[in-house]
């Protein structure tokens, strides 16, 4: 996630970072591969992300982007107006594999020119500094509330970036009653695009959730996104149906 009221953090630099990071690296990391990377925060698995395009903005046109925007890479590091682009990464020290994570990322984004410091700290002491706006940039996990909702962590008081959400919720509003999933997918892609634009956190990827059983457990019908225990009150045992009992 990124502070978007600091000066450092301009949408280029937000973007140049999200084209920096190599998400299947850290899901491998991560979850041992077992997920799959996104480009907004709708999982890849719900019929509602077919109708986003991956962003395939090349680091070229990032650089130009860069240029453009008055930032001068000297020594593999990025200036602008004679300062370098430098930015602390905030990590909950309570999870050590996402300090790995955050290590990673810091190595990836420092390699493309922006110096990246791994600061972990005590979770209390995290959402402290997160909740009252003094960061750079945080990594964090959240569960989504739907795996349709293309636009979580922006809602309301969730919203934790200092970002304008006025255009995105405006979109979302649309989908409200929306039954046509292809309606309600072109919608979706609109907001993957505004997102992509001007991102205020990069999604990087869902892992995979689901539900270990034995041959002899019966009743189970096929899972959902949003409810692996579908049905269970109509699971039961093989073996305890063959005795009879229930």
């Amino acid at each position: 996630g990124f502070n978007t009221g600091s000066p450092f953090l301009t949408c280029e630099i937000r973007r140049a970072i999200g084209a920096s990071v190599d998400k299947t690296r850290l899901l491998e990391q991560a979850a041992y591969g077992y997920g799959k990377v996104c480009d907004i925060s709708v999982n890849p698995d719900s019929w509602a992300y077919e109708g986003v395009e991956p962003d395939e903005t090349s680091w070229t046109d990032i650089a130009k982007m860069l240029e453009n925007a008055g930032y001068i890479q000297k020594n593999n590091v990025y200036y602008k107006d004679g300062q370098a682009i430098e930015l602390e990464l905030l990590v909950n020290a309570d999870k050590p594999q996402r300090v790995t994570l955050a290590e990673t990322v810091a190595e990836t984004l420092t390699s493309a020119g922006f110096t990246v410091r791994v600061n972990a700290i005590a979770y209390k002491e995290y959402l402290k500094r997160i909740e009252s706006g003094d960061f750079d940039m945080f990594l964090g996990v959240t569960p989504a509330d739907s795996p349709i909702n293309p636009t979580v962590l922006l809602d309301g008081d969730s919203n934790l970036f200092n970002f304008d959400v006025s255009r995105l919720m405006q979109l979302k509003s649309s989908l409200y009653g929306v039954t046509d999933k292809e309606a309600y997918k072109k919608t979706v892609k609109v907001i993957a695009s505004e997102f992509a634009e001007d991102p205020p956190y990069i999604p990087l990827f869902y892992t995979t959730c689901g539900v270990y059983y034995g041959s002899d457990v019966m009743g189970i019908t096929e899972p959902t996104l949003s409810d692996r225990y579908k049905n269970i009150e109509s699971w039961y045992f093989y073996s305890n149906m063959q005795n009879g009992e229930k």
